[in-house]
């Protein structure tokens, strides 16, 4: 009889234990009305819940992403950078005032690899919504085109 209560237990543990794995490559921002979470990997948005009624607005995980932008270069105008793309993603979470930002340091894009490009893409979880920001920084001439929040353009 106490087998079965020690294999319950150790299901239990293992089950708690990686729930907990998953909530640690989280971060999770809520307030009344709705629940938000980044994945510190990548910066992707990959839950977007209305607290009311329980809509899950965004809810797809393998379908979220960070940010696309193109950089046109000298020769070649079509040159797209995404966030699922890039080596690694700093972050900053200033959970009093709810808000994440993100920052890519060498944006690798399609065409033209490693570039001199910083994002800093910001999110913020305030009363009345979720507001995106973002600050494009580059010593070269050259700007970025058709910035997006990947998954909610």
């Amino acid at each position: 009889m106490k087998i079965p209560s020690l294999l319950i237990t150790i299901i239990l543990l293992i089950t708690i234990l990686f729930n907990q794995k998953i909530r640690c490559d989280e971060i999770i921002m809520e307030n009344n009305n709705l629940q938000v979470i980044f994945n510190k990997q990548n910066g992707a948005l990959e839950q977007l819940k209305s607290k009311s009624g329980n809509w899950r607005i965004e809810r797809r995980p393998s379908l979220s992403g960070s940010f696309y932008m193109n950089i046109p270069l000298s020769g070649q105008r079509f040159n797209p950078a995404s966030g699922s793309n890039q080596k690694k993603v700093e972050y900053v979470f200033d959970e009093k005032n709810k808000k994440v930002t993100f920052i890519w340091d060498q944006i690798i894009s399609e065409k033209g690899g490693k570039l001199d490009i910083v994002f800093k893409g910001t999110a913020q979880l305030k009363d009345d919504g979720l507001t995106f920001t973002g600050k494009l920084t580059t010593p070269f001439p050259f700007s970025a085109t058709d910035q997006r929040v990947k998954g909610m353009s």
